[in-house]
């Protein structure tokens, strides 16, 4: 063993004392069950936690160290507990929106988001050339981190989704049953002149002859 358990409940690796601070071991501000990997095992990577492989934080002895990403860390801790999903974690969840939402709404809270609107207003609508994908002219957008500005006006942008077939589809002519493609905002239901000619004509029949019928 390469921690010796003192009298009193603290105890010593290579020559220094941890004393017993909260749920872990530790000696001015740096944790022993850090210390011991370093010392023991090697430099524990930018960004990543020491696990206790027996769940027991005063177990340090470095065949029960392990090291884990944040993340990894995190997920392995939520899937063992008892208290994440639990009725008790569930209704202090709720609690803690209900008072978020309580504050945000206060005076305080409006207040807040105030000042903190001013400091980034600058940011928020801070504007750039762009060039329209359509037309090429040159005009001035708001600056976003994906940019999402493209166009330098509806008709432009219209005309653009037209050209690429990006709302196409395919219909079945309401006449001659073939497909064709169409804009699917488009209300055309035939596939041709010629057959919307014969739609037309079966429309204006139909009507002459339900006019015909009701005068009967």
């Amino acid at each position: 063993m390469v921690v010796e358990l003192l009298e009193g409940g603290s105890v010593k690796y290579r020559g220094k004392i941890y004393n017993l601070t909260g749920k872990y071991y530790a000696r001015n501000g740096k944790r022993l069950h850090r210390a011991v990997y370093e010392g023991e095992i090697g430099e524990i990577p930018k960004g990543f936690d020491v696990h206790h492989i027996d769940h027991n934080k005063h177990n340090n002895e470095p065949e029960n160290l392990l090291a884990l990403s944040r993340s990894d860390h995190i997920k392995l801790h939520a899937a063992t507990s008892t208290w994440i999903g639990s009725d008790a974690n569930l209704e202090l969840m709720g609690t803690m929106q209900d008072l978020a939402k309580e504050w945000h709404g206060s005076a305080k809270g409006n207040e807040w988001h105030k000042k903190h609107y001013e400091s980034m207003k600058d940011k928020l609508y801070r504007k750039i050339n762009l060039t329209c994908m359509q037309c090429g002219k040159e005009y001035e957008g708001l600056y976003r981190k994906e940019q999402t500005h493209r166009f330098c006006g509806k008709n432009c942008k219209a005309t653009y989704r037209r050209k690429s077939g990006v709302d196409n589809e395919e219909r079945s002519c309401t006449v001659c049953s073939s497909k064709f493609t169409v804009n699917k905002y488009a209300i055309k239901k035939t596939c041709s002149k010629v057959c919307a000619n014969e739609a037309s004509s079966k429309t204006k029949l139909n009507k002459s002859n339900k006019e015909i019928k009701d005068e009967q």
